[in-house]
């Protein structure tokens, strides 16, 4: 059963079955669920699993519209780089592990039945999102959800989404290059101060 949540609730530690409306870009609003229950694993804050589902709203939305939807989690492909300008797809889940603290502009909506939403077992195992194991990202940012925006406009806006991809590996190709140039020139330098 999915359950409104009443507002004043983004004091208290997230729990399992909560519902937070994400708003990672503008003009796009998404939907998260907490998979499970935060405990402490080795020292850390206490955790739980947020998974983001593949909603994805033009304009910012009300529990009353999602109630009855049946909520699921995103399942994606993740361009990763292999090599310079080289790049494969990771098929993920799109689950994560954060600190309970709620964001202060990320409300709680509602709640539901974890179960009903993802019934595999989740361990605190860190991974990349695949095999069951999920990555670390500590607290939440306010871009959570982003993910569903890029499969929402990857299917409905290509262009603009390849043009975002485009931009982005661009970036990393460009700062990457910069690192290695400035690495090979302090290597350099290094060898000329021992007389090499």
């Amino acid at each position: 059963m999915m359950v409104s949540r009443k507002r004043g609730t983004a004091s208290r530690p997230l729990r399992r079955g909560d519902v937070i409306k994400t708003h990672p870009r503008d003009g796009y609003w998404g939907c998260a669920v907490v998979l499970t229950e935060p405990r402490e694993e080795n020292g850390r804050r206490p955790l739980c699993h947020i998974g983001i589902t593949p909603i994805v709203m033009l304009h910012d939305y009300s529990w009353t519209e999602i109630a009855s939807t049946e909520l699921s989690i995103l399942e994606f492909d993740r361009g990763i780089r292999t090599a310079p300008r080289t790049y494969l797809a990771r098929h993920e889940t799109c689950i994560g592990l954060y600190t309970s603290r709620p964001h202060p502009l990320l409300p709680i909506i509602g709640s539901v039945d974890p179960i009903r939403v993802f019934a595999k077992p989740l361990t605190f195992e860190v991974g990349d999102g695949t095999n069951g194991k999920y990555p670390l990202h500590g607290p939440i940012a306010p871009h959570l959800g982003s993910e569903a925006i890029a499969s929402w406009m990857r299917v409905h806006d290509p262009a603009q989404w390849q043009a975002i991809v485009d931009a982005a590996r661009e970036s990393y190709e460009r700062t990457s290059a910069t690192l290695k140039e400035e690495e090979r020139e302090k290597r350099s330098a290094r060898r000329k101060r021992k007389g090499g």
